[in-house]
């Protein structure tokens, strides 16, 4: 994500333990490279519902799925009042792995709070 501010992306600062911008908005074909970084790391695809990416066109191919979902908008996150431009809103879940101790924690700082519903991750039960 290239963290430019548009009419569909914008760019915060979230503060964990260190400073670091965010960009949030949906998915764009020419997003591939920056999601590359991270969705072909083991380490990250742990937590998220799919297997680490091995080739660009797979990504592709993911991200232009992405695109043709509505239930993939992004939102802001953090302190920021943004929920007032969804006054009809009422629910926001964050989904993260039990095992996945900083997203936990980003959720909770954001105003989450820990429910405990089981789902299915990667063919296999999560809390």
């Amino acid at each position: 994500m290239n963290g430019l501010d548009t009419e569909n992306r914008r760019t915060l600062e979230l503060e964990v333990e260190r400073k670091f911008k965010i960009s949030l908005g949906p998915f764009e074909l020419s997003d591939v490279d920056d999601f590359m970084v991270w969705a072909t790391d083991d380490r990250v695809s742990q937590f998220c519902g799919w297997n680490t990416f091995t080739s660009k066109e797979a990504a592709l191919d993911y991200i232009n799925y992405l695109i043709q979902t509505p239930w993939t908008r992004a939102i802001w996150v953090g302190r920021r009042p943004i929920f007032k431009d969804w006054p009809h809103l009422e629910r926001v879940e964050g989904l993260v792995d039990v095992e996945n101790k900083a997203s936990q924690r980003v959720l909770e700082k954001a105003g989450f709070q820990k429910e405990g519903q089981k789902i299915l991750l990667q063919g296999k039960g999560e809390n």
